[in-house]
């Protein structure tokens, strides 16, 4: 899924919609015990109750491509009966109780807090059916169905004094267990092309991406992290460029990554990763090199560099620039010795006073 597909479904579950129809939850305690199981006709719920489970959905569908929002798909393996796509999809048609999916999820979550909750909100909504060339077909819909489960700590909270009209005065609250943002979750089937693809789901990571999860429970190939697609990157460009990466070069690559940033371009396989590097000057027997790398490698273009800011790092110096004014940096030769020089054109200051 792109940036403007997660959109539209974050615009699915914006207040007032009604595309979520069923509330599911499951509240487990940390050795896999389960508390409490409830089931809720979502529409039901008071505007306030509505308006916060929506908030926590929503926030498994934020984040950066590549790193809290992936794209996983399911392998042909997985799509069998008694295996978590099949059940997914079953709960998806129908709504009934979802006790396997829990069991999946518990069996294979690991999670170092008290308690926490799974929340599965599940619904549905008619989409306008779009042609080939992206046009809107008139009379035509597409009927989106779909589940979006979240995985939140619960947490003791709200300790305090609180005014009470009844008695006009401050008066001391408990700590009671309060579900928090989620810090895990997925939505099935993907929103893709105008339609659902029940070949893959978005999964959500705020920090942690659980890979036994992803393997055992959701069943799914270990998606790369952030760090592995920069070293993935950084093994790309030693290869092309073994004794020549010099300063423009690497403005060079980083400027091209950027323009791709710019034009929604969100990945690079291994073939285009090739071609960037070959207009960067790379000599075709070094790219040649880059073929040995995984066959399906894809590459988020906001996770291999930072589109905001340019930094060279060395000999206990780091230079930091906006990416919009990498140019003022040059390398110069002075007298045998190697310097990198910022003009100094405009005004510098430290802790808020001119420097002279």
């Amino acid at each position: 899924m792109n940036k403007k597909e997660i959109s539209i479904v974050k615009r699915m579950l914006g207040k007032g919609k009604g595309s979520i129809t069923q509330l599911n939850c499951c509240y487990i305690r940390q050795d896999g015990s389960v508390i409490a199981e409830t089931k809720e006709n979502f529409v039901m719920l008071t505007e306030e109750e509505q308006e916060k489970y929506l908030t926590i959905f929503k926030k498994c569908l934020t984040g950066k491509e590549g790193k809290n929002q992936i794209s996983i798909d399911f392998p042909l393996e997985a799509e069998r009966s008694g295996h978590m796509q099949t059940m997914l999809y079953t709960w998806t048609q129908g709504f009934e109780t979802p006790t396997e999916v829990y069991q999946r999820i518990i069996q294979s979550y690991t999670w170092d807090g008290d308690q926490f909750v799974i929340l599965l909100g599940s619904g549905i909504c008619n989409l306008p059916a779009k042609a080939s060339d992206g046009t809107v077909l008139e009379d035509s819909e597409n009927v989106y169905r779909f589940t979006i489960c979240c995985i939140c700590p619960v947490d003791l909270a709200g300790e305090g004094l609180v005014y009470s009209k009844e008695d006009t005065s401050f008066k001391a609250m408990e700590k009671k267990w309060t579900i928090q943002a989620p810090v895990n979750g997925f939505l099935f089937p993907s929103f893709h092309d105008g339609g659902s693809d029940i070949h893959s789901l978005l999964y959500y990571s705020k920090k942690e991406l659980h890979a036994e999860f992803i393997t055992y429970g959701l069943e799914c190939g270990l998606p790369l992290s952030e760090k592995d697609q920069q070293e993935y990157f950084s093994a790309a460009i030693a290869e092309a460029f073994p004794d020549n990466y010099t300063l423009d070069t690497a403005a060079q690559v980083y400027q091209k990554v950027q323009e791709y940033i710019e034009t929604e371009k969100e990945t690079l396989d291994v073939k285009e990763l090739q071609g960037l590097l070959k207009e960067c000057g790379a000599k075709e027997e070094r790219l040649k090199r880059i073929e040995e790398f995984p066959e399906q490698l894809s590459l988020h273009t906001q996770n291999i560099i930072d589109d905001k800011k340019y930094v060279i790092e060395g000999s206990g110096v780091k230079v930091q620039v906006n990416a919009d004014s990498m140019d003022v940096l040059e390398y110069k030769q002075i007298d045998g010795r190697s310097y990198l020089c910022i003009p100094v054109d405009v005004g510098l200051k430290k802790d808020g006073l001119s420097l002279r």
